[in-house]
């Protein structure tokens, strides 16, 4: 059986010799951190790509082609939109 606890690293040649004079191998394990996190960062630009920004862009197109937005926009002047004094009404 091997023994293990003594060795406190594999990846140096030191590590390996203290290993192996304790009768045991190394071995490096890899958990799958990288891998996912690779795999979610490419399924989310995918996603971004082919479904969030052409809903966006068709989003942008259909407020813009919209009357009554144009006609705010294009009707009044940019003083119109400033907040200028005390703004609430007194009805």
């Amino acid at each position: 059986m091997p023994k293990t606890g003594l060795a406190q690293e594999c990846v140096s040649e030191a590590g390996k010799a203290l290993c192996a004079r304790a009768g045991s191998t190394c071995t490096i394990q890899r958990d799958g951190y990288f891998v996912v996190s690779t795999a979610l960062v490419i399924l989310g630009s995918i996603i971004i790509a082919t479904f969030i920004a052409p809903t966006a862009r068709r989003l942008e197109r259909a407020l813009a082609e919209h009357a009554t937005f144009r006609l705010i926009v294009a009707g009044l002047p940019t003083t119109a939109w400033r907040i200028t004094g005390d703004s609430r009404r007194q009805d």
